[in-house]
């Protein structure tokens, strides 16, 4: 992980806390898995993948979240920390 998606995804974490939610650092065993786990009462958790401003999801990335999505659960990545901090205050509207 770069220096920037380091700080976009500790500025989110800090965010997601101190809006009430509960943030679990994943470590799943396999490649290509998001980073955090968000989670909050009455919503429920979604995983959430980081990357560099104007980066997306690698192919294996984009597999791992379609593979979990199948699955059932729930999977967004950003590359902007200012877009996750909306994100995060839509729950509270």
């Amino acid at each position: 992980m770069s220096r920037i998606e380091s700080s976009h995804e500790k500025a989110g974490t800090e965010y997601a806390k101190a809006a009430g939610w509960t943030v679990y650092k994943v470590r799943f065993g396999v490649r290509a898995a998001p980073d955090r786990l968000f989670a909050k009462e009455g919503h429920g958790g979604y995983f959430v993948e980081w990357k560099k401003p104007g980066e997306e999801p690698t192919k294996q990335q984009q597999h791992r979240h379609k593979e979990m999505r199948k699955a059932g659960l729930r999977v967004v990545w950003f590359d902007d920390v200012e877009q996750f901090k909306a994100w995060i205050d839509a729950f509270e509207s």
